[in-house]
């Protein structure tokens, strides 16, 4: 358990960070959207970087993009997906983004969190695609590291941001909450290792299994929580995750943005239940052979 003083460390780090984030990355990634002519620099080679937003958000998913735009390492595409009821929220500053390279794609489908990955991976099947959220500011080389641990391991999916999956020795899934922080290092790849997917997830072609473009069986067993789903996907699959050297673990949430946010829903109990949903219809078994080092 966290002691007082770190606690308090904790705390006073992420205030920090909201007031950075609010005074200082805000106001100058809006200033390079109002006057960025620059056209996105397109990496052939690169990930497709896929991102979806709703609502209100939308009015301020331009700064998310912004920062795509200016990692240090180029995407082959960064594409925004929105429902059909949400396309007339389209401001502005995206409109301005796509002249310099932004796609946005209309959804036959809303659903959810799930539209950061769902048509992304079929209509680009043989492109890496990299998640990413509408509420996050993206540091300078986010894309690097992902793209730097694929092109060493091209069979594994990578992430900056991960939890340990607790099990019991007869392989009872524990409750989310008791899984512990996020992790700062792990060497090699685990089927215990759950990537959030805003964090910044690199997925390989084909490295989730097929179901995990069963509409119906999304809206059944894991409507909320994209994370859990693709997952359970790539366990099934049978492809290791694995964390990034150095990876991003704190983030930069971008103001305005969390009175419609699932992650607290989710951590109450929701990600159990949906784990729970998904590993039963399934019969999936989390397991691990082999020691793994971690640290928190």
């Amino acid at each position: 358990m966290m002691g007082h003083s770190k606690r308090v460390i904790v705390v006073a780090m992420f205030r920090l960070r909201k007031i950075y984030t609010l005074l200082v990355l805000e106001p100058w990634l809006g200033i390079c959207v109002a006057f960025s002519r620059k056209e996105l620099v397109i990496d052939k080679g690169g990930p497709l970087v896929s991102l979806t937003s709703f609502g209100d958000r939308i009015s301020r998913v331009h700064l998310a993009i912004e920062s795509i735009f200016r990692q240090s390492e180029s995407p082959a595409l960064v594409v925004l997906w929105l429902a059909s009821s949400d396309m007339k929220l389209i401001t502005r500053q995206l409109r301005m983004q796509q002249k310099r390279g932004l796609k946005i794609f209309e959804c036959p489908e809303d659903i959810g969190s799930h539209k950061k990955y769902f048509y992304a991976m079929q209509r680009f099947p043989n492109m890496p695609i990299v998640t990413a959220d509408d509420d996050l500011v993206y540091r300078r080389h986010w894309l690097r590291k992902l793209t730097s641990a694929y092109k060493k391991k091209p069979d594994a999916i990578h992430c900056h941001r991960a939890m340990r999956i607790n099990i019991s020795s007869s392989g009872e899934l524990y409750k989310y909450k008791t899984w512990g922080g996020v992790l700062s290092s792990w060497s090699g790849g685990s089927a215990l290792l759950f990537p959030t997917t805003g964090g910044g997830v690199l997925y390989p072609p084909h490295s989730v299994d097929e179901k995990a473009f069963d509409l119906s069986a999304i809206r059944r067993l894991c409507p909320r929580a994209d994370d859990v789903w693709l997952k359970v996907m790539a366990h099934l699959k049978g492809t290791k995750i694995m964390l990034v050297p150095s990876p991003h673990k704190r983030l930069f949430v971008i103001s305005k943005t969390q009175g419609k946010s699932l992650s607290n829903s989710n951590l109450v109990s929701g990600n159990d239940v949906q784990l729970a949903s998904v590993c039963r219809e399934y019969q999936v078994d989390f397991c691990d052979s082999g020691a793994d080092k971690v640290k928190n």
